[in-house]
């Protein structure tokens, strides 16, 4: 129930709504997630996650609900809601697959690749800087790849006061490429069944769960998290380039599926 004029922030929700309005008038604005980069969302660990921090237009006319009347807002869309008078709605709400299976493969995915492997922060550093744009491609394609790697970034502008200066983006060797695009190929496999809207929305939180392995331990909360994005900025992104190592021409690579396990031991 609510007042005349009142209304939420634009944001999205990880659940899929079916909102009826049992009397009054609602006027709603709707997005699909490929339009979140518009919104500025806060990330994840933020206390206002899911909230849009740039109230951005909506393409489509928004629309409105009168008494009896339902919309169906999917999971991952950005919504708007404004009542023009009082009212009085209904919500029924249902996670979608995808969420009750995201972080069994994150554990399952994440894991597999660096429990017990006695990497070196520096080795596994280097490691990520491949893995984590390779898992976004492999899953999500190029154009859409680079998209969500940059707005990854961007969503934790301003999180922290100041940022901690970031050390120099490590160079691989090839055994390790080898190792990143393995088990970049199995990960973006696991993930291939998600709806294409919801793998767009559920790459950050998996983004989340991999670069936290970068930043100096000692680095807490926010400032933690923007040097993480950080290191996503200049480091992940297709065009990063440093001491001949080009990562666009790194992930042209094959996966290569056999090798000797081995090579996943630091020397």
């Amino acid at each position: 129930i609510g007042g005349k004029n009142t209304s939420s922030a634009s944001h999205f929700d990880l659940f899929a709504n079916f909102h009826v309005l049992l009397s009054g008038r609602k006027r709603v604005s709707l997005a699909p997630p490929i339009d979140h980069f518009k919104f500025g969302f806060w990330p994840a660990p933020h206390p206002h996650a899911r909230q849009a921090r740039v109230e951005a237009p909506f393409e489509t006319p928004a629309i409105v609900l009168k008494e009896g009347d339902a919309v169906y807002v999917p999971s991952g869309w950005v919504h708007k809601v404004i009542a023009e008078r009082v009212a009085a709605a209904a919500s029924f709400t249902a996670l979608p697959p995808e969420f009750q299976s995201f972080e069994g493969l994150v554990r399952e995915q994440v894991g597999a690749m660096f429990i017990d492997r006695g990497w070196s922060q520096v080795r596994a550093i280097g490691i990520i800087r491949v893995y984590l744009p390779a898992v976004a491609k492999f899953w999500l394609g190029e154009d859409m790849a680079q998209s969500v790697l940059s707005n990854y970034a961007d969503s934790y502008d301003r999180v922290a006061k100041e940022v901690p200066p970031l050390a120099k983006c490590p160079v691989p060797p090839d055994r390790d490429i080898r190792i990143a695009l393995r088990y970049a190929n199995a990960t973006a496999n696991a993930f291939s069944w998600f709806r294409p809207d919801l793998g767009v929305l559920f790459f950050g939180p998996f983004a989340d769960t991999v670069v936290q392995r970068v930043p100096h331990p000692a680095l807490k909360g926010a400032q933690r998290w923007a040097a993480a994005a950080a290191f996503v900025r200049e480091c992940c992104l297709f065009n990063s380039a440093n001491r001949g190592f080009l990562l666009r021409a790194v992930l042209e690579r094959p996966a290569v599926l056999d090798f000797d396990d081995d090579e996943d031991e630091d020397e």
